[in-house]
Parts: C-alpha cells; sequence; structure tokens
C-alpha cells in the first residue's frame, strides 16, 4: 500500500480504515443491485381540499384571502388543519379501516394470509396497526399550495388503485377526526347533565315541600291560599248583599205597618151597580138581536124569521121591566187595601226570615274561611324558606332547560358549519404513469445492510492489520 506512505502517519490509520470501509459498502452495494436490488416502482395519488374557516367568511379560489389577513388567524388555522391530516389519530382510523377490511393487500402486514379475515388489532409497538401506521406515515403528504387556501394531499404507494383508495380513506378520516375535534359533545353532556341536576334538585325541594304541608292536609299552598282569600273576598260581599238587602225589606215592612193603620177593615160599596151593570148588558144584547132580525135573509112569517122576531121582544120586556132610578142603598165588604197590605207584610216577613237564616250561615261560613285564612298564612310565612327554595330551583331549571336548547342548536349549527366548511375540490386522482424513482424492495435493503455490515468488518480487518507505531 504504497498510497499510504503520503499519508502523515498520524492519519494513516483512520484514513485507511474509511477508506477500506467506504469501498468495500460501495462494492457490496453494486453487488447488491446486480444480483437482488431493484426500484419497485409506486404512483401518487393528488386531491385538493378546501377548508373554510366559517361559512359566514367565504374563500374564493382566487387570491388567498385567509393568509392576507393583518393577524395572520388563517394562516393559524390551516397548519391546524395539516396538524389534524399529519396526526397520528387520522393515520390510527386509516390502519384500523384497512385491518378490518382488508381492502389493499399490499399494504396489509406481510405475516397475515392473503385469505385471512379481518386482522385483530393490537396494541404495542409491534403489533399490525402500529406496522400499517408506521407505512403510512412515510407515504402521505400534506402541504399548503403557495398563495392559495387549498391543501394538496398526496399518496404514494406501489399500485394506481391502492394509493387512490389510500388518500380518499385519509380524506374520510380527516373528516372524522375534524368534526370529533370541533364537536361540542362534551359541552351537550355537561348542558343535558346539568339540565338532570337541576331537575332533580328541583324533585327533592318539591317533596321537602309535600313532606312539610302534607301533615296540614295542604298540596299546594301557592294555590290554596290564594283560593281561601277569594272564596272570604266572595262571601264577605254576600254577606255585604244580604244585610242590604234585609235592611231594605225591612223598610218596606215598616212602611206597610204604618199603611195599615189608617186603613179600616171594613168599607162600605153602592149596590146598584150590578143593575146598572145589568142593563148595559140588555142593551147590547138587544142591539144584536134587532141587528140579526133586520139582516136576515128569512121572510116574515118563517119560523126562523118569528124566533128572531121573538127573541127581539123577549129583551125589550127585560130591559124595560128594569127601575129607571133603583133604590141607592150600600153593602159592607173587606178593604181591599188592607187585604193587600197584609199580603206583602207576609212575604216580606218571609224574605227578611230568609235573610236571616242567610245572613246567619254566612257568618258561620265567614267565620270558618277566616280561620282557614289565618292558618294558611301562618304556613305561608312557615314554610318561606321552602317555597323560595323550590322558586329559586324552578328558576334553576328553566335556565338549564334553555341553556341546553341554545347550546344543542350551536352544537348542530356547528355540525353543520363542520361538514360544510370542507370541499374536496379535487377528488383523488388515479395516478396514470409510475413515479420517476421507486422505493427499494426488501431484497434490496437487506443486501445494503450486509453490505455496510462488511465495510464495517473490513474497516476493523484493516485496523488490525495496519503496523502499530513505535
Amino acid at each position: 500500500m504504497k498510497w499510504l506512505e503520503r499519508i502523515p502517519e498520524e492519519h494513516r490509520e483512520p484514513v485507511a480504515v474509511l477508506l477500506v470501509s467506504i469501498s468495500v459498502f460501495i462494492w457490496g452495494a453494486i453487488l447488491t443491485l446486480f444480483l437482488a436490488g431493484d426500484m419497485a416502482e409506486t404512483y401518487t395519488s393528488e386531491a385538493r381540499l378546501l377548508v373554510k374557516e366559517s361559512p359566514k367568511e367565504a374563500l374564493s379560489f382566487g387570491a388567498d384571502q385567509t393568509e392576507r389577513r393583518p393577524s395572520g388567524r388563517g394562516n393559524e388555522y390551516l397548519q391546524i388543519q395539516l396538524g389534524i391530516l399529519n396526526s397520528a389519530d387520522v393515520r390510527e382510523k386509516v390502519a384500523r379501516r384497512l385491518l378490518e377490511e382488508n381492502e389493499i393487500p399490499d399494504i396489509t402486514p406481510s405475516l397475515a394470509p392473503e385469505d385471512a379475515g379481518p386482522t385483530v388489532l393490537a396494541s404495542g409497538p409491534d403489533s399490525a396497526l402500529a406496522t400499517v401506521m408506521g407505512r403510512l406515515a412515510s407515504r402521505f403528504k400534506a402541504t399548503l399550495k403557495r398563495d392559495s387556501p387549498l391543501i394538496v394531499l398526496e399518496m404514494t404507494w406501489r399500485s394506481r388503485a391502492g394509493s387512490q383508495k389510500l388518500l380518499q380513506h385519509y380524506v374520510d378520516a380527516f373528516r372524522e377526526t375534524r368534526r370529533e375535534f370541533y364537536s361540542m359533545d362534551s359541552t351537550v353532556n355537561a348542558a343535558d347533565s346539568a339540565v338532570r341536576m337541576a331537575e332533580s334538585k328541583l324533585i327533592d325541594e318539591r317533596r321537602t315541600l309535600i313532606e312539610f304541608l302534607e301533615p296540614h292536609g295542604v298540596i299546594n299552598l301557592d294555590k290554596d291560599l290564594p283560593s281561601i282569600r277569594q272564596d272570604f273576598d266572595m262571601q264577605r260581599r254576600e254577606l255585604e248583599n244580604v244585610r242590604v238587602s234585609m235592611a231594605s225589606k225591612q223598610k218596606q215592612h215598616e212602611w206597610w205597618t204604618e199603611f195599615i193603620k189608617g186603613q179600616a177593615e171594613v168599607i162600605e160599596e153602592p149596590s146598584n151597580t150590578q143593575i146598572d151593570q145589568r142593563r148595559q148588558a140588555l142593551v147590547r144584547m138587544l142591539d144584536d138581536a134587532r141587528a140579526a132580525l133586520a139582516s136576515s135573509p128569512y121572510r116574515s112569517g118563517t119560523p126562523a124569521h118569528n124566533r128572531m122576531t121573538q127573541q127581539v121582544g123577549r129583551l125589550e120586556e127585560q130591559l124595560a121591566g128594569l127601575p129607571n132610578e133603583p133604590d141607592r142603598t150600600t153593602i159592607l165588604r173587606v178593604n181591599p187595601a188592607l187585604t193587600e197590605a197584609q199580603t206583602a207584610m207576609r212575604t216580606l216577613a218571609g224574605e227578611i226570615a230568609s235573610l236571616e237564616m242567610q245572613l246567619q250561615l254566612g257568618e258561620q261560613r265567614l267565620s270558618s274561611l277566616e280561620i282557614e285564612v289565618n292558618r294558611l298564612s301562618r304556613l305561608r310565612e312557615e314554610a318561606t324558606s321552602l317555597l323560595n327554595a323550590v322558586e329559586l330551583a324552578e328558576s334553576a331549571a328553566s335556565d338549564r332547560r334553555k341553556e341546553y336548547v341554545r347550546v344543542a342548536a350551536a352544537s348542530e349549527a356547528l355540525q353543520v358549519e363542520t361538514e360544510t366548511s370542507t370541499r374536496l375540490v379535487q377528488s383523488p386522482s388515479l395516478p396514470s404513469a409510475p413515479n420517476q424513482f421507486g422505493i427499494l424492495t426488501s431484497n434490496t435493503k437487506v443486501g445494503f445492510f450486509l453490505a455496510a455490515l462488511a465495510a464495517l468488518l473490513a474497516g476493523f480487518v484493516t485496523k488490525i492489520r495496519l503496523p502499530r507505531r513505535v
């Protein structure tokens, strides 16, 4: 090794070891590539994803309105989306789907039989799930397109259909993870739990109030007390009306009493009144008979005409038999004014007695209602703290229900916003040609590894064989 003599003695040993190791590795790599090495073809599927920050801030496909904001908030938002795309959660969802469905044969672990069912997902770094996640990590890439709100997604794999399906799985897993990331389920559940707790508190407070009121024979104090007060006021007004009516009846009775004091029990009445009435009746009957005879269609001498003539004659005889000026006599009869007054007084006496009975019964009922009002009022004062607790519990439960409705509506709106704020501008494409550079096969990787070991071994042997400096 004459070339070693040209190297300074102090650097001769490390340089020799390095050069020998590099030479052995190069020759081993060349031999590996010649014998067993090849580059497996790969295909890259590409997709473009538009993610809007909010439906209220629609993004255009022109200039990047998001990144150009003074605050830079849009760029931060897109960086978050990139973080979600490259997260282990998304990779895990894709890997689980692949292992459970065995959709892409060239991505499942080599230890799994091709005709096997869904792969069992074990945990740990040596599990099938971790193996698939490791393969996916180096084959997926998500980048921001310059001066554009679009995110470019790329998936590289050994087959065209595999790369396209994998990229579609990534898009689906991203949307699912994004829904979970922006989900308000925990807030909704917390609001629902708050509603249940408030309603449970309300039920307990009501039960405590009922247990306090039940021995007193009261079910709902807020309804019973106003109802009893209303009955008390109505009964008091009815008693006032009875008193007014009774006073009016008593005044009428007193007036009739004074009236009959100046009235005679028997009065005299002229007796010729009946004769005058008889004369007037005969005159009317005679006029009617003469008119009938004058208008009769029967001839003189016929039986019908003779009967009508005889009737006129009898009436004339009766009228002529009445005295022209009868004797003026009088008769005694009961005074009708006195009878009317006594009847009115008896009626008023009965009504006054009925009103006195109503007044007596009404006063008794008013007294009992007053006692009940006082009892419930005292009970209301004793139950003030319990009633206030129930009122506060009802108000709290009502507020919690309103809060739950508001949070549920906001959660639903957020779900809709999350679903509509992502748009797949370009679906995962089906590659038409393989990439310029592929990936190394397993045999090539083993050959390079063996070449590296041989290089280390050659370097070690060279270091031993070099002459030692004295």
